[in-house]
């Protein structure tokens, strides 16, 4: 990461240098692998529906 003054006087803007954006991609590829192992036994419809209860669950939440 690199870190740069922001629009006010507190603030910094953090960027991801080309090795952060290689290690956030490997990270999705493995949490894809992962996800895949792990919901392996639901089917497609099963697996969506999970989907759209966890996106309420968290839609919920205050704070989020």
């Amino acid at each position: 990461m690199e870190r740069s003054r922001g629009p006010g006087r507190r603030t910094s803007v953090l960027h991801l240098i080309e090795r952060g954006v290689v290690r956030l991609r490997e990270a999705h590829e493995v949490l894809a692998e992962v996800q895949q192992e792990f919901l392996s036994p639901l089917s497609t419809e099963e697996r969506e529906a999970l989907r759209k209860l966890l996106v309420r669950l968290v839609v919920r939440q205050p704070g989020v």
